[in-house]
């Protein structure tokens, strides 16, 4: 009868070879793949944060020149506390979304969240699928009723934190305008910005 040796299979794992059964080398094989799990989700985050824009722009550029041209200024329809106005985010996009459909755009604003730390993404995309892309990390606080409350605490400042950097971010984008000039009221908040949440910032 003739006598079979079973063979070791080996698995090539960067350039070198491993054997599948238990022992020192299959050790090798796992930390190897530890690795390379962590390499991964390093060049996803990196993907992440780096991916501005898609490789050609020439088709979303000129739309987005004819509609700066055929934008008209923004209304402001709400009053900050009486000391400036501005425009919600629900009226800026019901002005600028007929506007930027004629010519083959749209506005996306998903949230991402990345080691617990949650971002806005801000895309414009061109019906040719050219695009551009922004991020803006969400802030730890956010002001409701004139006290600073924390964003991972409370629901209702997430949602009113998320609301505020996705109307600037996209005011960004876009290069419109939707707010009076409020630099004036910087001065009066200037020695409040740093106070604990929970805090009036607005006085006693």
């Amino acid at each position: 009868m003739e006598n079979k040796t079973t063979k070791t299979q080996n698995i090539p794992v960067d350039n070198t070879s491993v054997d599948t059964f238990p022992g020192s080398s299959c050790s090798k094989f796992i930390k190897d793949v530890t690795l390379l799990g962590k390499y991964t989700k390093y060049k996803a985050k990196q993907d992440f944060f780096f991916d501005t824009r898609s490789e050609r722009i020439d088709e979303i550029t000129k739309a987005l020149t004819e509609f700066i041209l055929g934008m008209p200024k923004l209304r402001t329809d709400k009053s900050a506390m009486g000391r400036y106005k501005y425009q919600t985010l629900s009226s800026m996009l019901d002005e600028i979304n007929p506007v930027l459909a004629k010519f083959g755009c749209k506005v996306l604003q998903p949230p991402h969240t990345i080691d617990d730390i949650t971002y806005v993404v801000t895309m414009i995309v061109h019906i040719s699928g050219q695009y551009f892309r922004s991020i803006t990390k969400l802030p730890e606080e956010y002001i409701m009723a004139g006290k600073l409350v924390r964003t991972d605490q409370n629901l209702q400042a997430l949602g009113g934190a998320q609301t505020y950097i996705k109307r600037y971010a996209l005011k960004s984008m876009l290069g419109i305008d939707a707010d009076d000039d409020n630099d004036g009221n910087l001065d009066q908040t200037r020695n409040n910005i740093f106070k604990k949440p929970g805090e009036n910032i607005y006085g006693k």
